[in-house]
């Protein structure tokens, strides 16, 4: 049995199975190109942070640390989305809103957390999009580069 909780040890096969139970897979919302010199495929585009960056920011809360959540979440976005949202597929997330591409720049007292009232609006926009990233998903865009 797999359990949620952070400080259990797991066997790779049991993180797999508790990321196949999750309902909001953010690794689905990427567009993908394919490079046909040497069929390689790569994402090109995210739907949540490239087509609806201004509907996310809109649904945005400030979050100051105090000294003892600064130490708990220094470095490490993934525990605070699984504090916050209840798993680590949000963490990306957390990092672009707050203009951060590394997890070493994650160490501010005062950012920016999707507020989880609204986490249906992320589902909604991936219904939304459900169509043509399935169809990427399976063709992706020719690119000749």
């Amino acid at each position: 049995m797999v359990s949620n909780n952070v400080n259990d040890i797991y066997k790779i096969k049991d993180l797999i199975t508790l990321g196949k139970e999750n309902s909001l897979n953010l690794e689905l919302t990427n567009i993908f190109a394919k490079n046909t010199n040497c069929e390689i495929i790569y994402p090109i585009h995210n739907i949540l942070r490239d087509s609806y960056r201004q509907i996310i920011l809109r649904y945005c809360s400030k979050l100051e640390l105090d000294d003892e959540d600064m130490i708990r979440y220094k470095y490490n976005p993934k525990k605070l989305s699984y504090d916050i949202y209840g798993g680590v597929e949000l963490w990306h997330l957390l990092l672009w809103i707050n203009n951060m591409t590394s997890v070493s720049q994650f160490n501010r007292k005062n950012i920016l957390v999707f507020n989880p009232a609204y986490i249906h609006i992320l589902s909604r926009i991936i219904d939304l999009e459900e169509e043509n990233l399935y169809k990427n998903k399976h063709n992706p865009i020719e690119n000749l580069q």
